[in-house]
This record gives C-alpha cells, structure tokens and sequence, in this order.
C-alpha cells in the first residue's frame, strides 16, 4: 500500500484549475476562496464538485424552458434561442458554492486517523 495524504490548500487550488480548464467560468469565481471551502476533499470529491458545477448553466436553462411549460422539441429550441442572451453560460461563485453544498467530502477524520496509524506503523516504501 502507498499512503497518498490529501491534498493541501495549493494542491487543491492546481486541481480546481486542472479540473476547469476547458469550463466557461464567470469574472467572479475565486479559485483560492474554493481551494480554502475544500479542506479535507481529496482530488476525486474536487473533480466531483467540478463536475456538479459546471452542469449549473445547463440545469438552470433546462428550468427556463420548463418553466415555460413546454412540451415539444421544436418549441423548447425556440425558446431557448429566445433566451441565449439572458441565461448565464458560464459557470458562477454561487454554482461552485451550492455544488459544495451537495458535494462532501467522502474522506472521514476517523480515516485519515487509521491512515496516518497506518503510516506511522508501515511508512513509506
């Protein structure tokens, strides 16, 4: 076994920008305030926080042409080339922040006590 710690504040932070590198993100998003809300989150619960994220822009379009109360394709394409310009593309602060919401950590602090015994009693190789 190889013990891989959490990843720290920086880490998180590079991961964050791997992880949205091909993402639309708004003016507002602040990587590091991101970085520092993550505390405890391996790499894996980032990408799942991105993941989440960046389906913000496409669920809130799926509501406004629900909302609308359309059934048929051809009346929900209308709609939403009524409303490109309106509806947010890009990925905000609030959508990474309610993502974190959804989104724990899936590492426990009774956890990372087994694994550091673990280390502590193996080491590393």
């Amino acid at each position: 076994r190889i013990y891989i710690p959490l990843p720290n504040l920086e880490d998180r932070e590079r991961i964050f920008h791997v992880c949205l590198k091909s993402v639309a993100i708004a003016d507002d998003v602040d990587m590091a305030a991101l970085a520092a809300a993550t505390d405890g989150y391996s790499g894996a619960d980032i990408a799942n926080v991105c993941r989440d994220a960046a389906m913000a822009p496409m669920r809130k379009m799926m509501a406004a042409v629900r909302g609308k109360g359309l059934r048929n394709m051809e009346e929900m394409k209308k709609a939403l080339a009524e409303d490109a310009g309106s509806l947010q593309d890009r990925v905000t602060q609030a959508d990474f922040m309610e993502s974190l919401s959804k989104v724990s950590s899936s590492v426990g602090g009774s956890d990372l006590k087994r694994f550091d015994s673990w280390m502590e009693e193996y080491g590393a190789a």
